[in-house]
């Protein structure tokens, strides 16, 4: 049986060829056999282990299907291609990221034949992890939640949650995290806030860094607004209850994002 497994979420990494372990979990999206593109050349390398694939493409080893949201849940299948069943599954979780991380843990756990219903069981009582959207209080019929999502990506999945998640408008604030990552991805932040209606922007957060010129959080509220993004300076923490003031109307959904 095997005991050690690597997740390969995000990023291919050559010691997946050379590592000492006997499963590799991988993303299936799109592209050859339902394998995200970057990692089809990777993966073909690896001659001696086990590779499970999941996620939305129908390829997939472990399909998701059936997604849809309501009463702040999750609602979704599993379909296991290899042995032809499905597994219907609750998680009291909004956004595609947190489904698509649900699947590769449910995966593992029937290929390994641990019984549909404790799957099941686990997941509808999971708890969640902390500053993953969580919510952190309600304020004038205003939810505010708080979530560690700092690179474009991140922002995107977590602001489209948010969307899922609330009927009311989505505000965004977020700290951009070190001058360098703001340079090199100035391009991916200015369009990963468009499913939010108001943008608030700090000061870059500089990690030990120092400041380069021409990259700071005013660079970036300009570009957003040039794109027809509503985003605003906010200075401190007195200019986030400000902001919040101003903004927030009940029913909306206010989204801390950082480091």
């Amino acid at each position: 049986m095997e005991k050690t497994f690597l997740f390969e979420l995000i990023t291919p990494n050559k010691n997946l060829i050379s590592g000492e372990f006997n499963m590799v979990v991988v993303p299936g999206e799109e592209g050859d056999f339902g394998v995200l593109p970057h990692h089809s050349n990777l993966i073909s390398q690896i001659r001696d282990r086990h590779i499970l694939t999941y996620g939305f493409h129908e390829e997939a080893d472990f399909v998701i299907q059936n997604l849809h949201y309501s009463k702040r849940k999750a609602r979704f299948n599993i379909c296991d291609r290899s042995r032809a069943r499905k597994i219907i599954l609750e998680l009291p979780m909004y956004g595609n990221h947190n489904v698509s991380n649900a699947a590769a843990a449910v995966s593992v756990g029937l290929h390994l034949n641990v019984a549909p219903a404790l799957i099941k069981f686990a997941l509808k009582n999971f708890k969640g992890v902390k500053r993953r959207f969580t919510k952190i209080c309600t304020w004038n019929n205003i939810e505010i939640i708080d979530d560690y999502a700092h690179h474009p990506v991140e922002i995107s999945a977590v602001l489209s949650a948010a969307r899922q998640y609330s009927s009311g408008r989505v505000i965004a604030i977020h700290q951009p995290h070190r001058y360098t990552r703001l340079e090199s991805l100035m391009d991916d932040f200015c369009m990963c806030f468009d499913e939010a209606d108001i943008v608030g922007i700090t000061p870059v957060y500089a990690a030990g860094e120092l400041p380069l010129k021409g990259v700071t959080s005013d660079t970036l509220i300009s570009r957003l607004n040039s794109a027809g993004d509503k985003a605003f300076h906010v200075e401190d923490e007195i200019g986030l209850r400000n902001f919040l003031k101003y903004h927030g109307t009940p029913g909306d959904i206010f989204v801390c994002l950082g480091a």
